[in-house]
């Protein structure tokens, strides 16, 4: 298949990192199907593993939404009363 960029080249089948957001995390699934152009190095990743993770991560998010943020406080705020245990 020609390359949409640079008309030039012909897509190559190669594996890539793929990078993708989930909520407030980034999620990097290595060795994804994708293509790259020979000439330019324009990149696609394959349609149906897009679409699959696409279908996984919409099952997931809502489940990872729904969990109440644990906020951390900084160990230098803390007073001498947050340290004591009981």
């Amino acid at each position: 298949m020609n390359c949409e960029a640079c008309r030039i080249g012909r897509y190559q089948p190669a594996t890539l990192s793929y990078l993708c957001q989930m909520a407030s995390q980034m999620i990097i699934i290595p060795n994804a199907p994708a293509y790259v152009c020979d000439v330019c190095k324009q990149t696609h990743f394959d349609p149906y593993f897009v679409e699959a993770i696409d279908f996984l991560l919409a099952r997931l998010v809502p489940q990872e939404m729904a969990k109440p943020a644990v906020r951390q406080q900084p160990v230098s705020s803390l007073s001498q009363a947050d340290l004591l245990v009981v």
